[in-house]
C-alpha cells in the first residue's frame, strides 16, 4: 500500500530535482515540513525564504510556446491512463489526494498536438495559437515548480484544463512513483462516492453534490468539485453541453464554459446533472474494480 509518507517525500524530491539540489534525506524533511506547514495551498514570504535558503526558487518561471508544446507530448506512451485512473482511486483517501492529479493531468495532454505556433487573423483571437489556444511567444510568469508541487499535496490548483504545462509537470512527478494498486478500503470510498450521487435529486449538480461528499471525501468543496470535474474532463458524466478532453484535442480558448457566474465547476461538469447519469461504458474502461450504482450506468441522455 502507498503511504503518505512516500507520497510527500516523493512531492520533495522531484522539487529539489527541479532545481538542481541534491535529494538528501534531511533536505527532504525540511521541503515536506514546509510544504505541510503552507497548508492551503499558501507559500507565505517566510516559508519562501526558507526554500530559497535551500536553493529552491519560489518566483514562477516563464514558459514559451514551444517548451508547452514539448511538456505536454513528452510523455506519451510512459505513463498509461490505467495507472492514472488507478491512481485517482486511490487519491479519494484526502491523505493521499495528490493521486487525485494525474487522471486530470492526463486528460489535459492525452491529445495536445505536437505543432508549432499558428496564428491567424481570422481566428477570434489572433494574438494566441490557432491550433492550441496557448500565446505563440513568452508566456511571463507562468509556472512555479515549487508551488505546483507543494499545491499538489491538497489538489485542485493544477492539471487545469487551461494549463496544459502544470499538468505535464503533474505527470512528471507521477512517473517517479512506484505503480498504484487501490485498496478495497480505497475502492469502497469511491463506490461509496457513487451511492450518495446516485441517491441524489433529479436536479443535483456538482456544485449542490460537493457538500453531500464532505463527510466521505474530505477536505474544501474545491477539493470536492475537482473529483467530480475531473470525471467530467474524462467522459464519465454525461454532458448535453461542453466536451470531455479523452475524446479529442479541444483548444483551450474554446472550452465551453457555464455563463452562471456563481457556477464554479469546470467544463463539462458544470453542465452536468444527476438526472443526465454516467457513461457506464466510460467508467467502467477507466474503473473496473468499482461498481457503479444502476441508477447511474447510462448512456441515459
Amino acid at each position: 500500500m502507498f503511504e503518505q509518507t512516500q507520497l510527500l517525500e516523493s512531492l520533495a524530491k522531484k522539487c529539489l530535482a527541479d532545481n538542481g539540489v541534491s535529494t538528501d534525506q534531511a533536505l527532504v524533511e525540511k521541503v515536506v515540513k514546509i510544504f505541510q506547514k503552507a497548508g492551503k495551498r499558501v507559500l507565505t514570504a517566510a516559508l519562501q525564504t526558507q526554500l530559497q535558503s535551500l536553493g529552491i526558487k519560489t518566483d514562477p518561471e516563464p514558459v514559451t510556446h514551444d517548451m508547452v508544446v514539448q511538456a505536454a507530448t513528452q510523455k506519451r506512451g510512459t505513463i498509461t491512463l490505467a495507472t492514472c485512473a488507478n491512481a485517482f482511486v486511490a487519491g479519494l483517501d484526502i491523505k493521499l489526494a495528490a493521486l487525485r492529479a494525474p487522471l486530470r493531468a492526463f486528460a489535459v495532454v492525452a491529445h495536445f498536438p505536437k505543432h508549432k505556433a499558428k496564428t491567424s487573423a481570422n481566428w477570434f483571437d489572433p494574438d494566441y495559437c490557432s491550433v492550441c489556444g496557448y500565446s505563440p511567444g513568452l508566456l511571463p510568469g507562468s509556472y512555479s515548480s515549487v508551488s505546483n508541487l507543494s499545491g499538489l499535496m491538497i489538489s485542485g490548483i493544477h492539471g487545469r484544463v487551461d494549463d496544459a504545462y502544470a499538468a505535464a509537470q503533474t505527470l512528471d512527478w507521477f512517473a517517479t512513483l512506484p505503480p498504484i494498486t487501490p485498496t478495497r478500503e480505497q475502492v469502497g470510498r469511491f463506490e461509496n462516492v457513487l451511492k450518495v450521487i446516485a441517491e441524489a435529486p433529479a436536479n443535483a449538480t456538482c456544485n449542490s453534490l460537493h457538500k453531500d461528499l464532505g463527510d466521505i471525501l474530505g477536505g474544501d468543496k474545491y477539493n470536492r468539485l475537482y473529483v467530480i470535474e475531473t470525471l467530467g474532463y474524462c467522459g464519465v458524466l454525461n454532458t448535453k453541453l461542453g466536451a470531455p478532453l479523452l475524446d479529442k484535442w479541444l483548444n483551450r480558448k474554446t472550452i465551453q464554459e457555464h455563463p452562471n457566474k456563481f457556477n464554479e465547476a469546470e467544463s463539462p461538469a458544470c453542465f452536468w446533472k444527476r438526472e443526465f447519469g454516467f457513461n457506464g461504458a466510460k467508467f467502467r474502461e477507466l474503473f473496473p474494480m468499482v461498481k457503479l450504482p444502476a441508477k447511474l450506468d447510462g448512456p441515459m441522455l
